[in-house]
């Protein structure tokens, strides 16, 4: 779980927008709102098990998109080195 703050900070993004980002997460299911066990008038942010699948899928998606620029990049790396 995450505090809307550090999730802003994370993101380089204004308390605003993330606040805004976080309920359409919650509305869709993707995330929930719990409360902070160190300070109760603070809500953290915790990802649903819908919402962890999702975000999996999409980290492998990345990786194979990351894993098919490799070999063009390491190819063109090579050639300015010689």
């Amino acid at each position: 779980p995450m505090n809307v703050g550090l999730l802003a900070s994370h993101l380089h993004m204004r308390h605003n927008s993330v606040v805004v980002l976080i309920n359409q997460l919650v509305r869709k299911g993707f995330a929930r709102r719990v409360p902070s066990p160190h300070d109760r008038r603070s809500m953290l942010l915790q990802l649903t098990a819908r919402g962890k699948r999702t975000l999996d899928t999409l980290v492998r998606r990345h990786r194979r998109v990351i894993d098919s620029f490799l070999p063009e990049l390491r190819q063109s790396l090579r050639r300015r080195s010689r």
